[in-house]
């Protein structure tokens, strides 16, 4: 909950930046609108994530056979570790 409202937080200061209409402020909005986008999608790549796990087969020789079925995520296991490194968002 806490990192919803940080980007409510940041949307409605982004806002009142857009709202003041000198170059810096637009430029402040700018980054406040990025950064919120980022937690967006970090959030979003969280619930895709536990959503894999939670169907994905626990124990070998079936994780394989899903796997292979094309069952299994759309995504690697490297796509995955770098997806969560680059959207960290502490």
């Amino acid at each position: 909950m806490e990192s919803v409202r940080l980007i409510y937080e940041q949307i409605e200061e982004a806002k009142r930046y857009l709202l003041g209409c000198s170059l810096l402020q637009v430029r402040l909005a700018l980054i406040l609108l990025d950064n919120a986008a980022e937690l967006l999608m970090c959030r979003e790549l969280q619930h895709e994530f536990a959503l894999n796990d939670g169907w994905e087969p626990e124990w070998e020789p079936a994780r394989t056979e899903w796997i292979r079925a094309g069952l299994g995520p759309k995504y690697t296991d490297e796509e995955r570790k770098n997806s969560t490194r680059n959207s960290n968002p502490s």
